[in-house]
């Protein structure tokens, strides 16, 4: 487990901008969804913790276990998590305020609209009386019953120093936990006393829901999960819990799109829509889905190149790289 800390490019400020009303629509922006696999490395596993306990027996004791989420009884990773930890990145490359500062953005409702403002990340993500333009559904297991939930001992989470790893943003890299051995003055893996419910291997899906969002902004949105049109770039997007012991780690493809005429319309026609199966069918290798998830990566490579040719290229481009390679370094690798 390394630490990283991730500053804004040098004179990056919150950029402020004044909201469109709910009822508004921007000219040329996309509404819809974009349907994403998340797939968990083989020998790995992610952690989405329910914030409960439940007494396992193991052989002829019972054990007290942190038991991982679940929705109907079936393993999920909670929407709310993706879309925090893809906000995260996307603060750090744009000009957006910190959501957890004083004088971060909020909507007063008893201001007019036309007087009031928003940086990039709380007008897409949303903020305090502002609801966001970018949103994510819970990630299901696909096919049924695909991802094994198993217990392994992990370590104890610690509060983080902020004196520790200097940066705006903190991240980690693929290394398991560590810690400080006083006697030898040495790092040392970090001992597992705790019993927790992870899901290993397997497959989940989810669904990237927008509405009047432009094609930079899911370019952007794109990278920020790690995935780029680009074999040689892109990063492991991290879920869950012990995101500090190496896991959580989810490789995100694109695999449906479906853009909609109009969002509050009744009448939601499709305007471009890919042929799919729905989330809960069994998986199937046929030519319908392959054709759903080429169209997919080609629009998902369209918004991309948008996004690379656009001035946010000029300032974020090389802290994007810059985060790649360092929260995907693995252990003992160059610093």
């Amino acid at each position: 487990m390394g630490k990283v800390g991730l500053y804004r490019p040098t004179g990056v400020r919150p950029r402020r901008t004044t909201p469109l009303g709910q009822e508004e629509w921007r000219k040329g922006c996309l509404s819809g969804f974009l349907q994403l696999e998340l797939k968990i490395p083989k020998f790995h596993y992610v952690s989405p913790s329910s914030g409960r306990f439940v007494i396992e027996k193991q052989g002829s004791r019972k054990v007290l276990v942190q038991e991982a989420q679940r929705i109907a009884g079936r393993p999920v990773i909670p929407g709310t998590g993706i879309k925090g930890a893809v906000r995260t990145i996307y603060e750090i490359l744009s000009h957006s305020c910190n959501p957890l500062a004083r004088g971060s953005c909020r909507i007063h409702p008893r201001k007019p609209l036309h007087v009031q403002e928003l940086c990039e990340a709380c007008a897409l993500f949303g903020a305090m009386g502002w609801r966001g333009r970018a949103w994510f559904s819970d990630a299901k297991e696909h096919p049924p019953d695909a991802v094994n939930c198993v217990t392994r001992r992990v370590p104890v989470a610690w509060k983080p120093r902020r004196e520790e790893t200097r940066g705006d943003f903190r991240f980690y890299d693929l290394g398991p936990a560590k810690k400080l051995d006083f006697r030898t003055n040495q790092l040392q893996d970090a001992p597992l006393p705790t019993l927790r419910q992870v899901f290993d291997d397997g497959a989940f899906r989810a669904r990237l829901c927008f509405r009047d969002v432009s094609e930079v902004e899911l370019g952007r949105l794109l990278f920020c999960l790690g995935y780029d049109f680009r074999e040689s770039q892109g990063f492991l997007l991290r879920l869950g819990g012990l995101r500090f012991h190496g896991e959580g780690r989810v490789e995100v493809q694109p695999i449906r799109v479906q853009l909609l005429r109009s969002w509050h319309s009744s009448a939601q026609l499709p305007i471009q829509q890919t042929p799919g199966l729905a989330e809960d069918e069994a998986e199937v290798a046929s030519p319908e889905q392959k054709v759903a998830q080429d169209e997919a990566l080609a629009v998902s490579r369209d918004w991309q190149q948008a996004a690379l040719k656009s001035p946010w290229a000029e300032v974020f481009l090389g802290k994007l790289e810059e985060l790649s390679q360092r929260i995907s370094r693995e252990p003992g690798g160059p610093r």
